[in-house]
């Protein structure tokens, strides 16, 4: 089968020494079914620009049968998903942490569950700005009780890419492997060094798992990095 690539993300670089990055994992038995998406698209990247109106749609079923006091947040992250180490207030314009207060008991099922819903952002939780984010679902509004965590992007297009995706040069994976090029322009920005500032993530099969980080240019042209 082809394997497609995609360019998904080009953010400009924060430095957290000795911090621990946040991973996608669930904490507590019993929670399945977990879906985050972009509402325009099931099975989406949870993808959406800054201020544009566009909402994720977060859902997951609790096997337990009962409602939980579940709350969420989100936290502000750096290129390599590490904590910013910034406070709520700084990158939220709205409350830090929401009740998850949609749900519905499953009907006609041999095990009951609890399926629970939320869209963001929604008026209790805003972003200010665009980045990496990690969402947490906890319980009782204590976060140390952690159920889960799930990646999720808030994007501001402030530079231009190019991009074409040929064959590989490979003859053996000509078949199954692609090669993507591609050129960043970014003269829309104020950078001073492009090798450590800039950061290009590319994904296959727009897994976020299965992804290229720390991608260096092949060479650079004035503001223009090619890849």
């Amino acid at each position: 089968m082809r394997k497609l690539l995609y360019l998904l993300l080009l953010s400009l670089l924060t430095t957290t020494a000795f911090a621990q990055p946040y991973t996608e994992a669930v904490y507590a038995p019993g929670i399945k079914s977990i879906e985050f998406y972009n509402e325009s698209k099931a099975g989406s990247i949870p993808m959406i620009p800054l201020n544009s109106g566009e909402k994720l749609v977060l859902g997951f079923d609790d096997l337990s049968g009962q409602t939980r006091n579940f709350y969420y947040t989100v936290e502000h992250c750096d290129a390599n998903w590490n904590s910013s180490r910034l406070s709520p207030a700084e990158y939220l314009q709205s409350f830090t942490e929401d009740q998850l207060q949609s749900y519905k008991y499953s009907t006609g099922t041999y095990r009951k569950y609890v399926h629970y819903e939320i869209k963001f952002p929604n008026a209790n939780l805003i972003p200010k700005y665009a980045g990496n984010y990690i969402l947490k679902v906890y319980e009782d509004g204590n976060q140390s009780k952690l159920i889960f965590t799930r990646k999720l992007y808030i994007i501001n297009s402030r530079v231009s890419i190019a991009a074409n995706v040929v064959q590989s040069n490979d003859p053996v994976k000509r078949l199954t492997n692609q090669k993507l090029n591609f050129t960043v322009d970014y003269s829309t920005l104020r950078v001073q060094n492009p090798n450590t500032d800039m950061r290009v993530y590319v994904t296959q099969n727009l897994r976020p798992d299965v992804g290229i980080l720390n991608m260096k240019p092949t060479y650079i042209r004035g503001t223009q990095l090619i890849y």
